[in-house]
């Protein structure tokens, strides 16, 4: 049980959760322009940004949900908003590992043993993390007027479970980019590796530092806030990692020549974009893809790969 009236532990609980929730916020309000573009079309919506966006709103609501849950009474339902938190929150983090399950896909060609084998994992990670949900439990906290989860260490496979997925999922990543690698690697390669090679840090430290607090017998204060962390960490590093993508691969040159080999063409900048063109009544040509012909990568960045535009 928590010690909820004493007051550092009770002020401290507060600060954290609430900066976590103005971070999600934050991130959720910053890019909303993004957003706009792909509701009016101006942006071609594919799986990856379905996702995207899927991950995003769905975090949004988790965030609402708390907002509500934070601010209830002693009559309010307490079990009954925390379940539907877990639920909500659960939902958009499994999207977002779906986003790094996308790349592995694109990634690998479909690969039996990539696509099929993390396939199955992710399968069971809904399912972990739906048991999880079912056994959430919450009680009203008088000293903070708020309610707040119990029983945390029911979380705990779930969590650790949706752990090893990612870290599968990044670790498949990580090593097909390292298996396509060449000399004088391209643009979209090493972008996709920095991305790879950050976003499982962070992912790992955030995971480990919670699941480190519900493994140990700590105040519940203290093991709840670093999953409310994770979360919101959760939250921004795979949504900044999927718009960056999207916008670095609209980015990217294109030159596009003859098919009847004549390669005179005209420079342009695109409205959306600050990169050079060329533009013939060709065929285009990916120059950051064309460096290393044959790899693959041109399906994360192709519509058929699903993941950027």
């Amino acid at each position: 049980m928590a010690n909820w009236s004493n007051p550092i532990i009770a002020r401290a609980f507060t600060l954290l959760t609430y900066t976590s929730f103005g971070a999600a916020v934050w991130e959720f309000l910053l890019p909303l322009h993004f957003d706009w573009e792909l509701v009016c079309r101006k942006r071609k919506l594919t799986l990856g940004t379905f996702l995207y966006l899927l991950c995003k709103y769905s975090m949004f609501f988790t965030a609402g949900i708390f907002l509500v849950a934070s601010n209830g009474s002693k009559n309010s339902r307490c079990d009954v908003w925390i379940w539907i938190q877990y639920g909500a929150a659960s939902f958009a983090t499994n999207i977002a590992t779906g986003l790094l399950y996308a790349r592995v896909w694109a990634l690998s060609g479909g690969h039996l043993v990539a696509v099929w084998g993390i396939g199955v994992l992710y399968a069971g990670l809904w399912g972990a993390t739906i048991y999880s949900t079912y056994r959430a439990d919450g009680r009203y906290i008088d000293e903070l007027s708020m309610c707040s989860s119990e029983n945390l260490q029911a979380h705990l496979v779930a969590t650790v479970y949706q752990l090893v997925v990612d870290v599968l999922c990044l670790g498949a990543i990580l090593f097909l980019l390292v298996r396509t690698h060449r000399k004088g690697s391209s643009s979209l390669w090493r972008f996709l590796m920095q991305q790879g090679v950050v976003y499982i840090v962070v992912i790992c430290l955030v995971y480990i530092f919670d699941v480190v607090c519900t493994s140990l017998p700590l105040d519940t204060a203290i093991a709840l806030t670093p999953s409310q962390m994770r979360l919101a960490v959760t939250f921004i590093a795979a949504t900044r990692m999927q718009r960056g993508l999207i916008e670095f691969v609209e980015h990217r040159p294109v030159i596009t020549s003859n098919v009847s080999g004549s390669s005179a063409g005209v420079f342009k900048r695109s409205r959306m974009s600050r990169a050079p063109h060329v533009e013939d009544s060709g065929v285009a040509v990916d120059l950051w893809d064309h460096e290393q012909s044959g790899i693959g990568l041109e399906k994360i960045a192709s519509h058929k790969g699903a993941l950027a535009v």
